[in-house]
């Protein structure tokens, strides 16, 4: 059933105006049921969302400090992200330099 909405789906965005494609394709999959979330996760996010799986697998009484990645989302145990990559800007802004 997915198939067929996504074929009728698919001949419907040809016919659509700009302004109504603000979805991303790739999302579609997922919208009419025929990828999972986990699968999605993995294709977007690729071996990110792979490392998050497997520090989820770890004993729930770890702590995970992050070095040089400030993206924690998808992290189920006690995660510690960097944040100094999301600061730098600024730090650049207010000193000139880094």
């Amino acid at each position: 059933m997915s198939l067929i909405l996504l074929l009728a789906f698919s001949r419907w965005r040809q016919e659509v105006p700009p302004s109504l494609t603000w979805l991303p394709r790739a999302l579609w999959a997922y919208i009419v049921g025929s990828e999972t979330k986990t699968e999605l996760l993995r294709r977007q996010l690729g071996a990110h969302f792979g490392a998050m799986e497997a520090i989820n697998e770890l004993s729930p009484d770890s702590k995970i400090l992050f070095l040089f990645e400030p993206r924690s989302y998808y992290c189920g145990r006690d995660c510690l992200p960097d944040s100094s990559l999301d600061t730098l800007g600024h730090f650049v802004y207010l000193h000139g330099q880094a």
